[in-house]
């Protein structure tokens, strides 16, 4: 009986496990640049093999380099937004982020110029690059190869990476994460396409997720039904025990 017991209290700890994972997803499927959460259940072998084909030579040289430490890292497609501002990667690599003692990386970003005449990011996190100032700049735009320009004069480039290995990437929010210093490669201007004016989606499907939600809910209800079930049984049968 305690075996059953424990039996029962490890499904439904996975079952929340699962419940959290899709609920934040969910919440998270408009999210430019999001990367949905896999939960941390089962064998990684099953959970790379879900991640199939279409994940081979996105962000990684293969399938499995997708799908690391809780996170699919397959990306999404790009939407227009308008915003000369608004960065997107085509190809693999990252654009990183610092605030002078640690680093941050993200696919997709809008980017504004502060006070001082600086490219920021979220929190005001400068964007990584060789960039001067944009303080007098009415226009700054950015080409495909991360150039940044004020009107017809190049001020700088922004610097791409690509980490040497993506399994030791850390997520922080599911759109930007960290990693060592050490694990980062500087991409050339051939290897990707900086596209202005675009945002990367989310991986998450809300549809999927909330639908992951339900069916863990009612699965969840019905283990908890089992187990009341067991108990009557149970206690009926102690109690006819107890007549003889």
């Amino acid at each position: 009986m305690a075996n059953l017991y424990s039996d029962v209290a490890g499904v439904l700890r996975t079952d929340q496990v699962r419940l959290d994972s899709s609920s934040i997803n969910a919440a998270n499927a408009t999210t430019p640049g999001y990367r949905r959460s896999l939960p941390a259940i089962g064998a990684f072998d099953r959970v790379f093999k879900a991640a199939g084909e279409k994940a081979a030579g996105a962000i990684g040289p293969t399938p499995r380099a997708a799908m690391v430490n809780g996170v699919d890292l397959t990306p999404a497609g790009l939407m227009a937004t308008g915003r000369a501002l608004d960065l997107a990667i085509d190809g693999p690599g990252f654009f990183a982020f610092s605030d002078g003692s640690s680093t941050w990386l993200a696919r997709t970003v809008s980017l504004h110029v502060n006070e001082q005449g600086v490219l920021v990011g979220p929190s005001g996190k400068r964007i990584v690059g060789d960039v001067g100032l944009l303080k007098d700049s009415t226009s700054p735009s950015i080409d495909a190869a991360g150039q940044v320009f004020s009107g017809s004069q190049m001020l700088g480039r922004l610097t791409i990476f690509m980490p040497e290995s993506v399994a030791k990437l850390q997520s922080i929010d599911g759109v930007f994460f960290e990693t060592d210093q050490d694990n980062l490669n500087e991409r050339r201007p051939d290897q990707y396409s900086v596209r202005a004016g675009f945002l990367e989606s989310s991986n998450s499907d809300g549809l999927k997720e909330m639908t992951g939600v339900m069916a863990t809910l009612r699965h969840y209800e019905s283990v908890i039904r089992l187990l009341q079930g067991y108990d009557e049984l149970l206690g009926r049968t102690i109690s006819k025990l107890g007549e003889v």
